[in-house]
């Protein structure tokens, strides 16, 4: 590894040797979009010395839990250590809160509050990144912006009286087809944020679908662990039988929340999207299920239905309340449970 600073050159913020040196933890836990990655898991990002320079950008990231078992003793409930390697570190930034001079303490707090309150209620955090939606709906605002910037200095320039006929009916003349550029650039942003948010639709239906799906196998096999964990206890099993069948039931019961994670990430990614938008691929993918049905034999098609149909149920209730708090996960889990 290279002294700190070696390389004498710093990002916008002042910050020396961002990437290759060693990974950096940051803030915030690791939560991407699809339901991939574990609970709990930490980010981690910019590559380290031991990578490939392709691999070494500010957006690589990396997963790695906090604490591992110990070595050599991998059995359930094992003592943790905390995660180290020779290629992970952090870095310390010190920053301020800025604010007006003009606001007091008292006003910022009331305003905190009125923002907290206006916030969705729900059990998981934020997204970790911006969707492409969002981003694109920017540009399209800023070029929006521009545009009618342009506009108004077009008609201020065609009434001035002030600018020589030639001069005048050229710039005009450049005005106008700068105007033509960008209405034609807007149409092409038009595009694009349609087709991002249809993409959105697709992969947040497909997550709070497979979310509900994978609750209802959950909730199925619980159901069928505390029959037996009851037939054992009946029949005199054994102290380690029926605590080895408890431990079961224990994470099958810890899964409740982490389906209803990804279940709550989905509907606020779907929410991003325009209601038209949401309704045309809702519409699309039951027609798949139910074109599925009429040609299955077996009754899991019918099931499927079943279950977008609740899935969709209960994300349409948080679109009208905006709440995703435990009252709403027990009713779309008791729900799925009586399937």
């Amino acid at each position: 590894m290279r002294e700190v600073k070696s390389t004498g050159a710093s990002n916008p913020c002042g910050c020396y040797d961002m990437l290759g040196n060693v990974r950096e933890l940051v803030q915030g836990e690791f939560r991407p979009e699809c339901g991939f990655g574990r609970v709990g898991g930490l980010v981690v990002r910019g590559g380290d010395y031991l990578r490939d320079p392709s691999e070494v950008f500010s957006y690589t990231r990396k997963e790695v839990m906090p604490y591992i078992d110990a070595k050599g003793d991998e059995a359930a409930g094992a003592k943790k250590q905390p995660f180290r390697d020779e290629v992970t570190g952090f870095r310390l930034v010190f920053g301020s809160t800025i604010g007006s001079e003009r606001l007091s303490d008292r006003v910022l707090q009331e305003q905190w509050q009125a923002y907290r309150q206006g916030r969705v209620s729900h059990c998981p955090g934020e997204l970790v990144t911006d969707s492409l939606t969002t981003k694109l709906e920017a540009e399209k605002d800023d070029l929006r912006k521009q545009l009618s910037a342009l506009k108004a200095d077009f008609d201020k320039l065609n009434a001035s009286d002030k600018v020589a006929a030639g001069e005048k009916d050229e710039l005009l003349k450049a005005m106008g087809n700068r105007m033509a550029e960008m209405t034609e650039r807007m149409q092409q942003m038009e595009n694009r944020v349609r087709k991002s948010q249809v993409v959105q639709a697709q992969a947040s239906l497909q997550m709070i679908y497979s979310a509900s799906a994978d609750m209802l196998q959950n909730l199925s096999q619980l159901r069928y662990e505390k029959d037996r964990r009851k037939g054992l206890a009946l029949s005199g099993a054994s102290r380690d039988m029926l605590e080895a069948v408890d431990s079961g039931i224990l994470i099958l019961q810890e899964n409740v929340d982490v389906f209803w994670k990804r279940y709550a990430m989905g509907c606020e990614a779907l929410k991003e999207v325009d209601a038209a938008i949401v309704g045309e691929q809702e519409a699309d993918r039951l027609r798949d299920i139910k074109n599925k049905a009429a040609a299955d034999q077996t009754g899991s098609s019918q099931i499927q239905e079943k279950v977008f149909g609740i899935a969709m149920k209960h994300y349409r209730k948080y679109v009208q309340t905006g709440r995703l708090a435990q009252p709403e996960c027990r009713a779309w889990y008791s729900e799925l449970d009586h399937l």
